[in-house]
Formats: structure tokens, sequence, C-alpha cells
């Protein structure tokens, strides 16, 4: 065990840490506003290194605060995932800052790890994520890991050693030690560069603004205890260093987040806390914007489900049993989606979960893609299998089986064509696939996109019904059914 959980960068190796992973999958978050100086080297040393060259991260996101600068396009021609945080969720509510960038990662994000990085780091490296990855992979207790570094300050074009972390030193560290001792040993806690685990990440409340630093310490401390947060020695960071009046207004909203949480776990009482912060060189008031986000895991009160079968395809149209063959929407199919798109856009859908199948998938992208999320792709919501009757018209086969299609028609669960999945090794799946659900997503609402039989099995599973249930529920294509778990 390392003494207060200190760890350095020399610790870890890519390749070591590749070992490590255990079937775990890594997102980099990469909050980003007019970064175009700096994005594009930072997207590139880490697909080179740490995806090609060793496969240690599965996803590089870069969510985009609004830049007007070229931020955007250079991160997507490095071969990053780019999204507008504005766009993911919007459901769930938009402010501007940093925080909400962090917040919404959780819903644009599909990794066990999220690592976050600042997107102004001018001497980056691939040490800036195995830094703070690598104890995470090695160590199960720890929970969260924060950077700390050397900061050296700009001045007059050179640069200062010692002088970096100004609002860090003088406010941060100063407020902490004093209300929260625990925490006195955290070198820097407001670093822009930490990893955690995704099952933590969802129980924290986030502030939109710069505030979010010291919320995770606090939040993570409240629940997790000290135990769980260790520190990563990162050697010496180089960014864009921000003007002093600039800084006055991010210590305001640090000031702000502290007294917020601080009040939240009972450690002091505040009758008011100013939203103003008066700004001497504009002789005006600055209202703060910060917005405080519940967990994600309180955002509806009980696990939700919204239950979806694909659009329509021309299988669909020509009675012909589909199965696992992979046959795609229709044009009508896709107007479904579309349709079912906007009934929905004012769900909390934090998640959206596929079959495999290009029907299926391609019904969750377009409905994914309006909430800013990904789509979950799982191999258990498959539709069943139908053996050699796969393909077949539905008249074809009442002509040329009549008794067995008449069985089948009537007691699907009992008269199985010849090497079909048994109903029963379906609704097995589906009651893995809920259980993973209602470990990983708990409190949370998600949008399931599947096939006609399989959402039959996951609701007859749901509902404790007999088999016999199957042929009762036939949804339409398209057409939402919402349950609670």
């Amino acid at each position: 065990m390392r003494k207060n959980n200190i760890y350095s960068w020399r610790d870890f190796s890519a390749a070591d840490l590749v070992k490590k992973k255990s079937g775990l999958k890594i997102s980099v978050i990469i909050p980003a506003r007019n970064e175009a100086a700096t994005i594009g080297k930072i997207v590139r040393s880490i697909r080179k290194d740490l995806v090609l060259k060793h496969p240690l991260v599965d996803e590089i996101i870069v969510l985009d605060g609004g830049s007007s600068d070229m931020t955007r396009a250079i991160a997507r021609s490095e071969g990053a995932v780019v999204r507008r945080d504005s766009d993911i969720v919007p459901a769930a509510g938009n402010f501007s800052g940093k925080g909400n960038a962090l917040y919404k990662s959780y819903f644009a994000s599909t990794g066990d790890i999220l690592a976050f990085i600042d997107g102004d780091i001018r001497n980056f490296t691939s040490r800036f994520i195995t830094g703070i990855v690598g104890p995470l992979l090695i160590n199960k207790k720890v929970s969260f890991v924060k950077a700390f570094y050397r900061r050296p300050l700009m001045v007059s074009g050179k640069f200062k050693r010692g002088e970096g972390g100004r609002v860090t030193e003088i406010l941060a560290r100063p407020i902490l030690n004093t209300f929260f001792p625990e925490l006195a040993n955290i070198r820097q806690p407001l670093s822009g560069e930490y990893a955690i685990r995704r099952d933590l990440f969802r129980k924290l409340s986030i502030p939109s603004g710069y505030g979010v630093e010291v919320a995770f310490l606090i939040e993570i401390l409240h629940i997790a205890g000290r135990k769980a947060i260790a520190q990563a020695d990162l050697g010496e960071r180089r960014h864009r260093n921000q003007t002093l009046h600039a800084l006055g207004k991010m210590s305001f909203e640090v000031l702000h987040s502290f007294l917020h949480y601080a009040q939240k776990v009972k450690k002091l009482r505040v009758s008011a806390i100013s939203e103003n912060y008066y700004d001497l060189t504009k002789n005006s008031i600055y209202k703060i914007s910060q917005k405080y986000y519940k967990p994600v895991c309180e955002l509806v009160r009980t696990t939700e489900i919204i239950f979806l079968r694909h659009g329509e395809t021309d299988w669909n149209r020509e009675k012909r049993i589909q199965s696992r063959q992979d046959i795609p929407l229709n044009s009508k199919g896709r107007k479904q989606a579309q349709r079912a798109a906007a009934a929905l856009r004012k769900e909390k859908i934090c998640a959206v979960y596929s079959s495999p199948l290009s029907r299926s998938l391609d019904t969750a992208l377009i409905i994914a893609g309006k909430h800013g999320l990904p789509v979950w792709q799982d191999k258990r919501l498959l539709e069943i299998s139908h053996g050699s009757w796969s393909g077949k018209k539905e008249q074809w086969l009442s002509a040329k089986y009549p008794e067995e299609y008449k069985n089948w028609k009537k007691e699907a669960w009992k008269h199985l064509p010849p090497g079909a999945e048994s109903w029963e090794k379906l609704t097995e799946r589906m009651k893995s696939f809920l259980a993973h659900v209602q470990k990983k997503h708990s409190g949370e609402k998600i949008l399931v996109v599947s096939h006609r039989g399989a959402i039959a099995g996951a609701l007859a599973v749901i509902k404790k019904k007999p088999l016999s249930y199957i042929n009762m529920y036939l949804p339409g294509n398209c057409r939402p059914v919402k349950i609670k778990l």
C-alpha cells in the first residue's frame, strides 16, 4: 500500500497497464473551448501511443463548450469523437462552464473508467493518462485519482518556476485545510487531470462551472472516504495561464462551490450565498452562472426502461421471418424512427442500448443522436433465432407446414421451428441483460431498442409472467413501452 496513496507516472507503463485492464473500458474525456492551438497534438498523442501502439484507451471524446475557433474540426481530424456538451441530454439542462461538460461526459462515454484532461496542455505526453489511470488498474480500493504537478507561470515570455496554481495556493488549499483537514495533503485540488470509476461518478452532484474540482473532492470524501482518493505526480505541466482578472471570477465560482458542498455535508451553515461578483474592470456586476446538477443516479426516482421495437423493414412488410438476418430499415422504418425520436426528445434518457442487427441499431442511432448519446450494442438483445424458418414468408410456411405453422402461431414457446432457440434460453438472456441494467443504471432512464420476441421476453421477465404472455404482447414498429424496474 502506498503511503497516502501517492503514485508517480513513472510507476506505470502503457504496456503493463494494458495487461491489467481485465476487460475494463477506459474513456478519455477532454473538455475544451477554443483550444485549437493544443487539442490536435493531445488527441494525436493519445491515439498514437494509447490506442494504436498500446490499446489502453478505448475512446477519446472531446466535449466542446461552444468553440469559435477550429477546436472541433482539428480534434475530429485527429480521430476523437467530438460532441457539443449542450447537445448531450438537453432535457437534463444546460449551463455554461467546464463542469457542464464533465457532467455530460457520463452520458457521452461508455467507459468503466473516465479519465479527464484539460485541452490546453502544451507539453502533453501519454504520462498524463497512464499516471492517473494506473492506480485504478492496480488498486481496487482506489476510486478516484487526482493529478499534481509542477506548474511554471509564464511571465514576460519566460516560465517562472513555482508560481503556477495561484487560485490553488491562495484560496482552495487554505479553505480545504480549514474545513476538511482530511484533504489537507491533496497537493493540487484544482488540477484538471483526474480519473474516476464510472460507478462512483454517477453518485456525484456536479456544479456546471469552475467549482467542479472542489466539488469532486468533497463529494467523494463524503461518499467513498479518504482512502478511495489517490494522487499521481505527473511531472511538469505547461498550459495557457489566465489573467488575474479571469482568476478572480474563477475563484468566486470555486468559493461558491465550496460553500455549497460544505453546507451539503453539514460542515458549516451559510444563511445566504451571493451570486453577484463586482467586476472592477467594467464597474458592473458579474452574476455567477454556475448551477448544480443532481447526481445522475437521482435523475429519475426509480430505474426506468423505454423498450422500442425497431422501425419497419421490407421483410416486415412481406411478413417474412427476419430472425437473426440483418435486414435494414426501409424508408418508412427510418421515418418511424425519426417520429419516435421526436416523441422522446423531452425524456431524460441516460443511455441507449441496441441489438447489433442494423434494423435495431439504425433506429437506435437516429434516436440517440437527438440526445447526443452513444449507442451501447448488446448481443443479449438479439432477436430469437427461428432456425430453418428464418427468411421464409409466413404464407409459404402456412402452405408447406400447415400443422406446424398453426401450432407455432398459437403457442410459439412450445412448438419451435427446427433448429430454433428456445424461449427459455431467450428469457435467460433477458434476465442477464436486466440484471446488468439494474446494476449499471440504477436510478436512470434508459432506452432499449430491440426486436419483437426479445422485448416480449423481457417484459415477461419483468412482469413475472409465464411464457404464454409472449403471444399476448406483440409490439408495433417504433412504439415505445415504458416500464419501471
